[in-house]
């Protein structure tokens, strides 16, 4: 008897898919049966758009590049990020914000 869990080894690498219109985005998830030989059969499929999840992904690039500068000049105003870190540090200071957006 098998639990139900996803197996995801930790010496694969992250997959990614880049997309020309994110806001249009549905993601699909197909459940598959665990065959021994050959691959899963289908068993259901459902869909989700990628905005229910990640609201940010509705601004247009000049929005989503504005909202970014403001959210670093004012961690910058706050003394919360020094001017002179890293690409790093930044990139993870303001991702950490986006995710309330």
């Amino acid at each position: 008897n098998k639990s139900p869990r996803a197996i995801w080894p930790e010496d694969e690498d992250p997959f990614y898919i880049y997309v020309q219109n994110p806001a249009d985005v549905q993601l699909v998830f197909t459940l598959l049966d665990d065959d021994v030989f050959g691959e899963g059969t289908p068993i259901s499929s459902t869909h989700i758009p990628l905005a229910k999840y990640l609201p940010e992904v509705n601004y247009s690039q000049q929005e989503l590049v504005e909202r970014i500068k403001k959210e670093i000049v004012a961690k910058i105003q706050k003394g919360e990020l020094d001017e002179s870190v890293s690409n790093e540090q930044v990139i993870k200071a303001v991702s950490e914000n986006m995710k309330g957006w």
